[in-house]
């Protein structure tokens, strides 16, 4: 290995060790919180009033987590916080804790134990907090399946409201804190995107609580709530894996068209395959609001199928020339229309400008480390020929973005320098 590789690993291993360590120490922080808040429940909260309602609860908990018979590992619908917001006004008080590890212990072995720790210490701090604030107006709580009038309903309602907005907040705060520590990630940028988009599923989450809470007591069906609501929960996790299938299936029809570019044009399917993993990297790193990580990596690995069907030599990449690019050979897939604008550039449409230059920019990346070789100094060298690029040949913000990635590691494999001067 040349010495500047060498520094290079080096300098990539120290960094990986770095946010290793301060992953570890966020974890260790969020546990500890949870325990204290924990804590904190079961002196103002009193002890748990009803066993009876956390062991049923824990027991949905546990069995929301087992392993789906289908074969999604990217969608996992975990009713976690619907459950532990519900518990609330059925007086599980620091009870919480059970139901959360028992969620969690279903999980052992399927999920790396650091997620685990982590899932489970935020689980439980979100939990307890949104006791606490229950409490803290007063909210009723009702241990057993009383009737309860209206006035009492909507107190509950405004407890549990003010509980999940409170968890909504600080879940952006825990997950912010989890990305700078591990990927360096600004918080306030985590904090802001995560408001944006997972406010729509907090309040469903609080309304779907209140809806159980409104079942269980002033309907009395007690326990056999879940046997009503509980379906509807289940069907909804078999929807989402069902759209992971159809996910898993257009990844597949790419592979193939890939495939068959490789055949014609040697280097074609594995130059896909880096855009695709860049462009999936970045989508993660800038944030890209309604448009999904897995549609970019898509467009990042089809970019050039269109000029690698035509007849001819592969003709040479321009970079910023993907508005050349009319995806011919993509207009009759229903499943890949909503891609074109950002296969072919469309500059006049606003609502894809920024998908569109995160692709593009992945492709350029990806084609500069083809170029450059394999060691680990073209990651640098790749990101320098960007930069070096003609003015706004490359959006700058898109730029920033995969700087702060390559800092912290890089998206395309590197294979490890082999024979007589490796290691050296």
């Amino acid at each position: 290995m040349t010495e500047e590789a060498s520094r290079a690993y080096s300098r990539s291993d120290r960094t990986e060790r770095r946010y290793a360590t301060r992953t570890l120490v966020v974890i260790v922080v969020v546990c500890v919180a949870a325990v204290g808040l924990c804590v904190l429940t079961r002196l103002l909260f009193g002890p748990v009033r009803s066993w009876t309602n956390v062991a049923i609860l824990a027991g949905v908990a546990a069995a929301t987590n087992l392993p789906s018979r289908l074969s999604s590992r990217r969608v996992n619908l975990s009713l976690l916080g619907v459950i532990t917001l519900a518990a609330t006004p059925l007086g599980v008080g620091a009870g919480i804790v059970v139901i959360v590890l028992a969620s969690t212990l279903v999980q052992l072995g399927r999920v790396p134990k650091r997620t685990l720790a982590f899932n489970a210490g935020m689980s439980t701090c979100l939990g307890a907090t949104g006791v606490l604030i229950y409490d803290a107006i007063g909210a009723p709580v009702l241990p057993h399946p009383t009737p309860a009038g209206t006035r009492e309903v909507l107190h509950v309602a405004a407890g549990l409201l003010l509980a999940d907005l409170v968890q909504l907040l600080m879940n952006a705060v825990l997950i912010g804190a989890i990305f700078l520590a591990s990927r360096g990630v600004a918080i306030r940028e985590t904090i802001g995107r995560l408001l944006r988009t997972g406010s729509g599923a907090y309040l469903a989450s609080g309304l779907l609580a209140l809806l159980i809470f409104v079942a269980w007591v002033p309907a009395e069906g007690g326990p056999l709530t879940l046997l009503a609501v509980g379906p509807s929960l289940w069907a909804a996790r078999w929807a989402l894996n069902r759209e992971h299938e159809e996910d898993t299936a257009h990844l597949r029809v790419v592979d193939t068209l890939n495939a068959a570019m490789e055949i014609r044009h040697p280097g074609a399917g594995t130059h896909a395959a880096n855009a695709a993993r860049v462009a999936e990297w970045l989508a993660a790193e800038v944030g890209t609001g309604g448009v999904r990580k897995l549609d970019l990596a898509l467009a990042g690995a089809l970019l050039r199928l269109d000029s690698l069907a035509a007849e001819g030599p592969d003709p040479a990449p321009v970079a910023g020339a993907a508005t050349q690019r009319p995806a011919r050979a993509l207009a009759g897939v229903d499943f890949l229309q909503h891609l074109l604008p950002v296969i072919e550039h469309r500059d006049d449409d606003p609502s894809v400008q920024e998908a569109t230059q995160i692709v593009v920019v992945a492709d350029a990346y990806a084609e500069a480390r083809e170029r450059l070789g394999d060691d680990a100094s073209s990651r640098t060298a790749a990101y320098r020929s960007l930069l070096a690029a003609a003015d706004g040949t490359y959006d700058p913000g898109v730029l920033a973005a995969l700087g702060r990635l390559l800092e912290r590691v890089d998206p395309i494999p590197q294979p490890m320098p082999t024979g007589p001067g490796a290691g050296s």
